[in-house]
């Protein structure tokens, strides 16, 4: 074994010629991994996506859920700048979405601290109307309470994970609260065309919206989704999240399993108490300052690389 490793850097250049508006972050972040691989003086291969091809000592490959041993899995994040970078992939495939071991980790952080970076985090978040995708400017309203649906891509490579797919979440929400005090606001995802709510639309007790998400889930109830970054922008709000997908950030959700189940939340319907509270602030700080990436800076990134070097070295 080399005192040197030898990288392979699966780049997205397709993605980032075709879509640049969607490459802010990952541009800086793959001008940062070379960089300090080149003041490393670390032999790199340059490739494509989606793969992980063998003879090298490090991959870093994108947009992968690959759980083999000194495969990192890099993706795009729930968060502008902040990347997925994990030993198995993303989303339900996340070494975080099973491993009850690294979740405690995330509830073993300092309170007082985690408070503090939570909530400059989520008010510089949600005050900039931030998102993934970018978010409609005007205000929403709904007289009375609310619950909130956020949809999702049907052929969305996550949707594998659905317990309640997204178009019968959307059909199930809207038919379990139907008699109650409750709206149901449902919002399609932005990049969704195809997305058949017509049916819905003649409830009235349903609401379609195409507003910020940030207008919509301060004043909702609760909000709902499969496994959507939007779950995870929700707990920035402080809001009770239920879920129906397995996704690496569900241990802060209220998890629903079968349509039975969600049939009983309108009348078991509670805000967060405070040890949710409490586990989502933990968990959210720990994923920001531990878990994620942060592609602008480039001691964020040096701290993945060396961790990548470390753990080849002690294998």
């Amino acid at each position: 074994m080399t005192n040197k490793p030898t990288f392979f850097v699966g780049r997205p250049d397709g993605w980032i010629q075709r879509r640049p508006d969607r490459m802010l972050d990952v541009v800086p972040l793959y001008k940062n991994i070379l960089k300090i691989l080149n003041e490393y003086g670390y032999p790199y291969t340059i490739g494509g996506i989606k793969t992980a091809p063998r003879g090298h000592d490090i991959v870093l490959a994108h947009h992968t859920n690959e759980p083999r041993k000194n495969v990192w899995n890099i993706k795009k994040g729930y968060f502008p700048n902040l990347l997925n970078w994990d030993r198995t992939g993303y989303s339900g495939w996340a070494e975080m979405a099973d491993n009850g071991a690294l979740f405690k980790k995330t509830q073993d952080v300092d309170i007082e601290d985690a408070v503090g970076g939570f909530y400059k985090f989520a008010n510089d978040y949600i005050s900039s109307n931030e998102s993934k995708f970018p978010q409609a400017e005007g205000s929403f309203n709904v007289d009375g309470p609310y619950v909130f649906v956020a949809c999702q891509r049907p052929r969305d490579t996550v949707a594998v994970w659905a317990r309640i797919d997204t178009l019968k979440l959307a059909h199930e929400v809207a038919k379990s609260f139907r008699g109650t005090e409750y709206k149901v606001v449902i919002k399609r995802h932005p990049k969704e065309a195809q997305f058949d709510l017509s049916t819905l639309n003649k409830s009235d007790h349903v609401i379609l919206s195409d507003h910020s998400i940030h207008e919509i889930i301060p004043n909702s109830s609760a909000v709902f989704t499969v496994n959507s970054g939007v779950g995870l922008e929700a707990c920035l709000h402080m809001k009770p999240v239920y879920t129906t997908g397995k996704s690496d950030y569900e241990w802060v959700t209220r998890k629903i399993s079968t349509v039975q189940e969600l049939k009983h939340v309108p009348s078991t319907l509670q805000p967060l108490s405070e040890a949710e509270k409490e586990a989502i602030i933990k968990f959210v700080y720990y994923m920001l300052t531990e878990h994620f990436v942060n592609a602008l800076d480039i001691e964020s990134v040096r701290k993945k690389i060396n961790m990548c070097v470390s753990e080849w070295r002690d294998k």
